[in-house]
């Protein structure tokens, strides 16, 4: 039995050139522990076109995770310093969903988090 969530999250081009470096936001995204040792992919890390002829304009971490500890992902999304976290997207499609809804941190930081 699986119970799997899919994830995208946006957020707009990293400005500096350490956001690979190893306390860098790629690397911390790609770190975190979504649950049983899943984590983020960074689609950009998959050559400048993704498809298309051109490189994506917007940072793009996906995952499929079974049995996500959404506690533990809002905390993570909420703790880390964005360089603009307004700007960031969090997209979730929860198993039994029939399409993505789309969340900003301000609306982790309100709580308005349907999926306990």
């Amino acid at each position: 039995m699986s119970v799997v969530t899919d994830l995208i999250l946006t957020c707009p081009l990293f400005d500096n050139d350490d956001s690979k470096d190893e306390d860098g936001p790629i690397c911390y995204m790609k770190s975190l522990d979504l649950g049983r040792g899943q984590s983020f992919a960074y689609v950009n890390d998959h050559g400048p076109a993704v498809g298309g002829f051109k490189a994506l304009q917007q940072e793009v971490f996906m995952a499929a995770v079974n049995y996500l500890d959404w506690d533990a992902l809002r905390g993570y999304l909420l703790m880390y310093r964005w360089e603009h976290p307004e700007n960031v997207r969090l997209m979730v499609c929860a198993e039994d969903w029939d399409a993505f809804r789309t969340y900003t941190l301000k609306d982790l930081e309100e709580e308005s988090w349907p999926l306990r």
